[in-house]
This record gives structure tokens, C-alpha cells and sequence, in this order.
């Protein structure tokens, strides 16, 4: 049994040997099954990739550079690895290793470098001119040599000086890389890509690639893949619990699956991670190929049934909220409030017995009151008849929180869910089963939280909790299923991104007022710094003061204070707009819009938003969801018309429509990596903003070019400054 997930078998044909390369270990064996660990690695984290050179020495690369396996036992078995030298004076890190004929080549951090005496001394390797991890450099039987970093692929010739890049890719991580059926496959979290038919690997300039094997993924999602390995007949596809072989792009099935899987979800700082991991459920631990921040917090979700809005519920903002929930984009559940009773579940509230130990008592105990007092009055609400009684149910939840804000030391709030049978204790990111929770807790005081508010659908699919904002599903669904769900008329407790004070200080920013700390203050500043405010329009002093001077104005700022529609700058603009018409209902919900444009040709206006592209006739004011990528959820960031066409730009993609709107087409951007954030045109150059630079190009086919600044660049600005 090995310490962690094999991720790479290879055999040594040299020395007639069998390697696997774990986590932090490599083991060898001479019949590939039974298998002897090897020796000299002590205090790796990450053995990464293995080659040999033609002296029949073995090398591995790892987190503290490479190691060289070239000493025998008195068997003369193959056992012991040494440490070459430090190939980089910043970072021992090594990744991709392969034998140039006489040299190896080994890639670093920021470059690569090669070695002709066996790991004495390291040279820089000038071939590659990138700046990325090379995760793996293959050569193949036609003498040609790929190179693989996590967005792009170089190339060439054995006997060439110099690699070329050859295609930009639509993925944020790479890893591995395989030449079959004369084509390119190439592991991602984007899925497996392939290069299109047509293109020839070897020759063109540019190759392009395509996710064209839909066979190996789950719910209709792009499954990141986790290996990938190439015979002379067939291609091994890895993935979560399933493993994929096939002779060609047409013909791929499943060989290896387990019957059911629960497939681990794990997460790095709340970020759901993709690939450059390993899970070993038999010792469950997870092990990274890049060592993470000493801060980072790792965490793993092994089921599906239980879910929990990252910001609690939203019984605050309205308890008896109706809600939606799609599976894969199908609607599962309509869950209403309307059968919901609040009032119940808060007159089972039991407060703590509070002592002067741990409490404020005197003040506690009126505050129980006041709490007590604040139920009376829902409850009489109730009883009258009277519909809307959020108000009130807002009021008691903030007395409920006011009594424990008496209580001294570490206090943090916490509810009891029942999963499969068993109690946890919710405790933040946590699920503490509830007899251990003394123990793994123990620096805090957990005290209860607000009784259940609970609804349901019709169907029994999913109960929801409007307190903690627990999901709880009738059946447990996989790694690769997504849900949606919308909250309509109400939002999570502690949601959003700003708080108030930060969106008055960039509101008042916007039209030059006084940022809030100055606002709070400003009768100090009156009063010591001379500061006058006039209580007339620009305009509208007297032309001459008390002494007969010419009268100048000191006003700086004025504020119309909004008390109906009419709000709109009546002072200075020259378009005025009024409410046309309200939809109330729309069957989706969006935050914001990301970008609007509208389109006279079709007398639409097309507003983007975080899942996709709303269309809103101008007509007849009606709306529809826009079918521009087959209603797949992304996020849209701009959309623009430029010489007659209509563009759309995702994160990920770019969509193109000559029809004003009718059909769209998704274009291919070889050249292009990162995330993408805006569009323009500028001189007949289209230019596009990624996390990874500026990139150009003439027309919207071909390949782009990435400018000389390399750092993440979001705002273009117009064609005017460009």
C-alpha cells in the first residue's frame, strides 16, 4: 500500500525497471507487482515526472529539485536516489524532465535548464522563450518534441534550435500531453481538448483545438480530466472514478468505473479546485502538485444530498421567500412560502441561563424581555390578519441577536441538522458531529441559534431552511451535477460584496461630494476650517455682498434629495427616463447587468449578466433568455457591435452573430489565455483584455498577440485615449 495516489507508472527500459511515482514516494519493481519503495526522498512533498538518459540513470523531478538513481544494493537492486545540484539560486522546484539526447532538460519556475554531466552542474535552457511551468515535454517517434504549460503548446523538430508556439489554449491548468491518431490531447480543467481534425500537428503554424468526446463527461459538464497516457493502439483517458480507452476520437468507452461513486469536491480558500491534485480515499488525504500558502484553507466535500448558502438563510429578508431550483439547468423544485409559520418556531425560543460569570445578567435578562415582547406583537399581527410580516419577524430576530450580544468571551452562533440519521452541530464552515463538538470546539461558546423556518415543494424533492439556508435534497447527486437556485424578493444574510458605507463613499465619489468620514464631520469643519455652504443654486446669490464686492461663489457640492421617480439630474440632463413597465415574475434572477447594448436593427436591448444574455424587445417591453451558446450558464462581461456584427464576450468565450441577433456562432481565439474581461475595436485592431495582458489582432479569426505588458489588465479605454 503506497502513502498516496499513484499518478504515474514508467518503465525504465534501460534498466529493466518498473517506477510509480506517489505524492512524496517512488517505488520500483521488476515484474510490476511486487514492489519495493525506494530510498533518499526524505522531506518531499511532490515527486512530479521521471525520464532516464542513455548511461542508464534514472531521474525524478520534485519540490526540492531533481534526484538521480543510479547506486545499488548488495542485490543489485535498484534503491537509492541522490540530490543533484540546485539548478535555480531562487527555487528548488522542478517539474518537467526530458532526455535531449545528450543533455536533460528539466523545467523550473520562471525557465528551464539542462544538465550534460548528470546533474553536476545546470545550464539555462534557451529553447522555450515563456515565462510558465512546462508541465511536460514529450518527444515523438517523428522527431518531433511538444511542450505543454498550462494555456499553450510549443513545438519542435529534434534537430531545430529553437520551439515555436503552436496554439493558445482555453484552460487556466494543463498537465498532461499525449500524441495519438495524429492529433494532440491534452488533460485540462476545461475538459479533454484535442486538436481539430484537419490541422497538421507537425507542420502548421497554428493548430487549433476542440472538446469533442462528450461521451467521458458527467451531467453534460466538461469533467476535468486527470490523466492521460497514449499505446501504439489506443488512447487512456483518466477521470474521476472512471477511467476512458479508445482507438480513435470516434470510438471511446468506458473500461473502468465504479459502481455509484461519491467523488470528492476539494476546495482551497472556498475556491472549488479542478486538477493538479490527488485524492487517496483509502488514508483519505489530498495532495497538491504545487505547494500552497502556509495560511491556505483546505476543505473537502464527500456528499451531495446536504447543501448550505455560504451566508447563512434568509429569514431576515424574508422568511416566506419562494424559491426555484434547477438540476443541469431543468427545473427540479418550486418552493413557496406560503405554508411557512414563523411565529410557531419562534415562540419555542429557549434562552441559555445566563450567570455574571458569563453575562451581563441584569441586562440579558431584560433583553429576553424585549424579545419576548417582540413575538407578543407578531403574534398579534398575525392574528388581525395582517399580510406582510417580515417587519415584525425582522424586529424579534434582532432582539433574539441583542441578548446574546450580552454574552462575554468567544461566542459564535451554531444550529443542529440531521443528515442520513445522524446530528451535526453547523458551526460556519464547519460540520461537527454533535457529540464531539466539545471537543473540537472548545475555545467557543456555541449557543443556539433561531429555530427552524421550514418549507418544502409538492414533491418532496428538497426541504429548505430559511435560517441557516440548509438544503436538504430527497436524493444525493454527484461532483458534476449543478445546481441553481433562486431566491426571489428577498437576499442571504451578509451578502453582496460591499458593505453601506463603502457604496456611499463610491457614490458620493461619483458626483464629487464629500466622502462619508468628511460627511460625518462637517460641522467640525465648519466650524475650524472656514468651510461655507450655500444654501442657494449656482446662480442665484446676489451679485454683490454686504461691502458692495463682487459676490463669488463658494459653493462646491449640491444634493437633490429623492422624495419620487422624477429623480433623474432634472437639473442638467436632457434625457429624462420614466418606468415603462415592471416584471415582477421573471423565472431567473441576476444581480446586476455586466454590459447593455441595444440593437436597432432588431429593436432589441441585449443586457449581459452573471449566467447569460437577457433580450428585451422595445417594442411590447417583453423579454427572453438569449440563446447564444446553447443556453449555457456564463458569465458575460461585454457586448459590442462592431462593423455590422454582434459580439458577446464570456469569461471564457466569444460569441458572434451577423443577423443582428438571430444565429450566433462561438469563434475560435488561438493565442488567447486567461480570463477574458472586455472587447473593443481600435483602428482596425480588435483588442481584448484577459488576467493575462492585452492581446490584438486584425480581424476576429487568426491568431493574437499578446502585448509587451503581461500583468492582468480589466478596463479598455476608449478609441479616443487608445
Amino acid at each position: 500500500e503506497t502513502d498516496s495516489a499513484p499518478h504515474k507508472i514508467y518503465y525504465a527500459a534501460s534498466i529493466e525497471r518498473y517506477f510509480a511515482l506517489t505524492g512524496t514516494s517512488v517505488y520500483i519493481s521488476g515484474d510490476g507487482i511486487t514492489w519495493v519503495q525506494c530510498f533518499g526522498l526524505d522531506g518531499i512533498y511532490a515527486v512530479r515526472d521521471i525520464t532516464e538518459d542513455n548511461n542508464n540513470n534514472v531521474y525524478i523531478t520534485t519540490d526540492r529539485g531533481v534526484y538521480k538513481l543510479d547506486e545499488t544494493d548488495p542485490l543489485g537492486e535498484y534503491l537509492n536516489f541522490e540530490q543533484t545540484t540546485q539548478m535555480d539560486a531562487f527555487t528548488s522546484n522542478a517539474f518537467a524532465i526530458w532526455n535531449d539526447r545528450n543533455s536533460i532538460v528539466v523545467s523550473g519556475e520562471n525557465e528551464l535548464f539542462s544538465t550534460i554531466n548528470e546533474g553536476s552542474t545546470w545550464e539555462v535552457f534557451s529553447e522555450i522563450e515563456t515565462d510558465e511551468i512546462v508541465w511536460q515535454i514529450i518527444e515523438e517517434s517523428s522527431g518531433y518534441v511538444f511542450a505543454l504549460t498550462n494555456n499553450s503548446v510549443w513545438r519542435k523538430h529534434i534537430d531545430a534550435t529553437v520551439f515555436e508556439a503552436i496554439a493558445s489554449l482555453n484552460s487556466s491548468l494543463a498537465r498532461k500531453i499525449q500524441i495519438f491518431d495524429g492529433r494532440i490531447w491534452i488533460s485540462s480543467d476545461a475538459g479533454l481538448l484535442i486538436s481539430t481534425s484537419g490541422y497538421n500537428i507537425y507542420t502548421d503554424p497554428i493548430v487549433l483545438f476542440e472538446k469533442s468526446i462528450p461521451a467521458i463527461n458527467f451531467s453534460h459538464k466538461d469533467v476535468p480530466i486527470t490523466s492521460l497516457n497514449a499505446t501504439s493502439s489506443s488512447i487512456i483517458i483518466g477521470t474521476d472514478a472512471k477511467v476512458f480507452s479508445g482507438n480513435s476520437t470516434a470510438n471511446v468507452s468506458i473500461i473502468f468505473g465504479e459502481t455509484s461513486p461519491i467523488i470528492p469536491s476539494v476546495f482551497v480558500d472556498y475556491e472549488m479546485q479542478s486538477i493538479g491534485f490527488t485524492y487517496y480515499t483509502v488514508t483519505n488525504t489530498v495532495r497538491f502538485d504545487r505547494s500552497l500558502s502556509h495560511d491556505s484553507t483546505v476543505t473537502v466535500a464527500n456528499q451531495y444530498k446536504t447543501y448550505r448558502a455560504r451566508n447563512k438563510g434568509w429569514v431576515d429578508g424574508r422568511y416566506d421567500a419562494n424559491l426555484n431550483v434547477y438540476k443541469n439547468g431543468v427545473l427540479l423544485a418550486d418552493v413557496t412560502g406560503e405554508d411557512v409559520n414563523v411565529v410557531a418556531s419562534l415562540l419555542s425560543v429557549e434562552f441559555d441561563d445566563f450567570t455574571e460569570f458569563d453575562s451581563n445578567t441584569v441586562k440579558a435578562t431584560d433583553d429576553q424581555e424585549t424579545f419576548n415582547e417582540k413575538v407578543g406583537l407578531l403574534v398579534a399581527e398575525q392574528d388581525n390578519g395582517t399580510d406582510e410580516l417580515q417587519p415584525y419577524v425582522s424586529d424579534c430576530l434582532d432582539a433574539y441577536n441583542v441578548v446574546y450580544s450580552n454574552v462575554h468571551g468567544r461566542v459564535r452562533f451554531a444550529s443542529v441538522e440531521e443528515i442520513d440519521g445522524e446530528s451535526f452541530v453547523i458551526f460556519e464552515y464547519q460540520k461537527v458531529p454533535l457529540d464531539l463538538y466539545p471537543q473540537i470546539l472548545s475555545e467557543y461558546e456555541i449557543v443556539p441559534d433561531i429555530p427552524d423556518v421550514l418549507a418544502s415543494d409538492t414533491d418532496g424533492e428538497v426541504s429548505v431552511n430559511a435560517v441557516n439556508g440548509f438544503f436538504s435534497f430527497f436524493d444525493s447527486y454527484n461532483k458534476y451535477d449543478f445546481l441553481t437556485i433562486n431566491l426571489l424578493n428577498s437576499s442571504l444574510e451578509g451578502d453582496w460584496d460591499n458593505t453601506h458605507r463603502e457604496i456611499d463613499n463610491q457614490l458620493q465619489l461619483i458626483n464629487s461630494g464629500l466622502p462619508l468620514s468628511l460627511a460625518e464631520t462637517h460641522e467640525t469643519n465648519m466650524l475650524k476650517m472656514g468651510l461655507f455652504f450655500e444654501r442657494l443654486w449656482p446662480g442665484e446669490q446676489e451679485e454683490f455682498d454686504e461691502c458692495f464686492l463682487p459676490m463669488t461663489s463658494t459653493t462646491n457640492l449640491n444634493y437633490n434629495l429623492v422624495s419620487d421617480n422624477d429623480w433623474y439630474d432634472v437639473l442638467n440632463s436632457t434625457v429624462d427616463y420614466k418606468e415603462e413597465i415592471v416584471q415582477d415574475n421573471l423565472g431567473f434572477i441576476f444581480r446586476h447587468p455586466t454590459s447593455v447594448l441595444y440593437v436597432g436593427e432588431s429593436d432589441i436591448v441585449l443586457v449581459g449578466n452573471e449566467t447569460g444574455v437577457i433580450s428585451i424587445s422595445t417594442v411590447d417591453y417583453s423579454f427572453e433568455i438569449l440563446n447564444f451558446n446553447g443556453y449555457k450558464e456564463e458569465f458575460v462581461r461585454d457586448i459590442k457591435s462592431y462593423d455590422n456584427d454582434l459580439y458577446i464576450l464570456t469569461d471564457d468565450n466569444l460569441y458572434k452573430s451577423s443577423d443582428s441577433g438571430v444565429s450566433w456562432s462561438r469563434e475560435e481565439l488561438p493565442g488567447l489565455s486567461g480570463k477574458y474581461f472586455q472587447l473593443v475595436q481600435f483602428r482596425g485592431l480588435f483588442v481584448i483584455s484577459t488576467d493575462n495582458g492585452a492581446y490584438y489582432k486584425s480581424s476576429v479569426s487568426g491568431y493574437w498577440e499578446r502585448t509587451l505588458i503581461h500583468t492582468e489588465v480589466r478596463l479598455l479605454h476608449s478609441d479616443t485615449y487608445l
